[in-house]
């Protein structure tokens, strides 16, 4: 049988954080005496790009990190702002630090999403993410 490497993702909404927060010009969020956290969130941040999921461009843009052969999991927060931009990406589950690095690429790479809601008002959504590495035999 041929070994084919192959990427499977698998990408489930694992917790869902509402912050509203002061943005820099940096792209992040402003001091942390200015995060407010929720439970519940009317509206969850939704993606869509050219008739694509956020699991299908995460798939289609991920490349294979060459200096690793192994498999497992890599799992990702970041916040959707208000105005649908991606912001304070972070690995807060490392596999190797090529994978790490391709994630967050990707992550950062995504086109804006509609953001969240609460009180149907738009509101700043922290996501976390577990991007599955797994080699295939086909």
């Amino acid at each position: 049988r041929k070994m084919t490497t192959k990427i499977t993702l698998i990408l489930c909404l694992i917790s869902c954080n509402i912050c509203s927060c002061q943005t820099s010009s940096t792209d992040t969020c402003a001091n942390k005496k200015d995060l407010f956290l929720y439970l519940n969130v009317d509206e969850l941040p939704s993606f869509k790009y050219e008739n694509m999921t956020a699991m299908e461009y995460i798939y289609k843009n991920l490349k294979w990190p060459n200096e690793f052969d192994g498999q497992g999991t890599v799992i990702v927060s970041f916040i959707v702002k208000k105005d649908g931009n991606v912001c304070n990406i972070k690995i807060e589950k490392s596999l190797c630090p090529e994978c790490d690095k391709e994630v967050k690429r990707v992550i950062d790479s995504m086109p804006k999403w509609q953001h969240g809601k609460l009180n149907n008002r738009p509101v700043d959504v922290t996501l976390y993410l577990p991007i599955l590495f797994r080699l295939s035999y086909e």
